[in-house]
């Protein structure tokens, strides 16, 4: 495990470089000030976290991160090369194992479940920001409360689907019964592995 000091220095360096946002090394630092014994491997963690919030990525996915760590981090950024480098991704996390990562994030007290009231959340091999966790539940509760609607047809839905797909239609299928609608009535449900 790296020391704080060496991972603090590489943050910095990272952020100097432009590989990490100095929102994410602010993130570091204000955890860092919050629970002194963090050790590297949270801390390193949280700044990934954010680095991928950044990127448009919800969370950070643990195994993801260290089965190919430059290409799911994106670090070095696209084109970046030269010998003067700071250590990738690929080097400070290649003998790091998802069991040893996720026991030290586990462990610490910057780092809960569901309801818990800490800045990170672990949870199904992903470690989140709090805010970033509280809305990816709310979008699954919401989800979830539409699937129980019935949505209302309107009794003319065959014609007006007709009057718009027709000019789309092949000649055999013009011939062809036109369907029921009876597919809208049902309820909505999400596609399978979408939640």
């Amino acid at each position: 495990m790296m020391p704080i000091a060496d991972l603090l220095d590489l943050i910095h360096t990272w952020t100097a470089r432009g590989w990490l946002r100095a929102i994410d090394r602010a993130f570091v630092m204000f955890l860092q000030r919050k629970d002194p014994s963090a050790d590297s491997l949270v801390l390193l963690g949280a700044a990934l976290a954010s680095h991928q919030l950044g990127r448009g990525h919800i969370c950070l996915d643990i195994d993801k991160a260290l089965a190919d760590p430059d290409g799911t981090l994106s670090l070095p950024p696209e084109g970046e090369r030269g010998e003067d480098m700071p250590a990738k991704p690929s080097r400070i996390l290649c003998d790091l194992t998802t069991a040893v990562w996720m026991d030290h994030l586990a462990g610490s007290a910057l780092v809960g479940k569901d309801m818990e009231a800490t800045p990170l959340v672990l949870q199904g091999g992903r470690l989140y920001l709090r805010r970033y966790w509280q809305y990816t539940r709310q979008v699954a509760r919401e989800i979830l409360d539409r699937t129980q609607q019935t949505l209302p047809v309107p009794e003319d839905l065959e014609n007006r689907l007709d009057a718009l797909f027709a000019d789309l239609r092949s000649p055999e299928e013009k011939n062809k019964q036109p369907s029921t609608g009876r597919a809208w009535q049902r309820r909505w449900r999400p596609v399978p592995g979408s939640a």
